[in-house]
């Protein structure tokens, strides 16, 4: 597995964990149908830019993928 996918993953795992409301009951912070709520932070781009549409959500899953890159140039 792509390290930078295992980083991606453990980051929203992380975020999940600290998602927990007061009564104990989980907070959904993902709607599964867009982003609405998150903010795209891709290195030398402002945040909340999408570049090449790097963060998207298909069948009720984020995903991050870098196929409009051409070059890639640690641009993450």
């Amino acid at each position: 597995m792509n390290s930078r996918l295992c980083i991606a993953i453990l980051a929203l795992v992380f975020l999940c964990l600290g998602a927990q409301a007061k009564d104990g009951q989980w907070v959904s912070i993902f709607n599964g149908k867009n982003l609405d709520g998150w903010t795209a932070k891709i290195k030398s781009h402002p945040a909340g830019k999408n570049f090449k549409n790097t963060f998207r959500v298909k069948d009720g899953l984020m995903q991050v993928g870098y196929e409009g890159y051409g070059k890639f140039d640690e641009r993450f």
